[in-house]
């Protein structure tokens, strides 16, 4: 499967905008991103997007680290009555997410060369969230 060119479908509510006024601005389609789990805004329309996702810093589990949905191929918004497996498209999504760390975490690896205690046991580390993420990956029949 080739996940660089795979664009999930997601479900999009329709709702309308309005100015700060009151008057009606028009209409947007709503989803939660299969990449990011945010919320993005678009036209109204249904169809191919690119999604909203940014390489910001953001805080998880205590540390900081660069959103790895960051770069995806971006979405198909639909219906949310179509008759679509929304898990499976979710699913498919959050493997792109993976191998996009996959592939963080190796280049971060491949780029220490230890010299302390602390820099072997960092890179010791990476190299085994690496092998987790890359057997996780091939069990999915994702190429790395």
């Amino acid at each position: 499967m080739d996940l660089d060119t795979y664009r999930p479908r997601v479900p999009s509510r329709l709702e309308d905008v309005y100015y700060p006024d009151g008057i009606l601005a028009g209409q947007s389609r709503i989803l939660r991103c299969p990449f990011c789990d945010c919320e993005h805004w678009h036209g109204a329309s249904l169809g191919d997007r690119n999604s909203h996702c940014t390489p910001h810093v953001v805080v998880r589990g205590g540390y900081l680290r660069i959103n790895d949905a960051y770069g995806n191929p971006g979405y198909v918004l639909c219906e949310p009555a179509d008759a679509v497996n929304w898990d499976l498209e979710r699913a498919m999504a959050q493997l792109w997410v993976l191998r996009s760390r996959y592939r963080r975490i190796r280049a971060e690896h491949d780029r220490i060369n230890p010299w302390t205690a602390a820099e072997r046991t960092r890179k010791r580390n990476l190299r085994e969230q690496a092998d987790s993420l890359a057997a996780l990956l091939l069990k999915a029949a994702v190429s790395l």
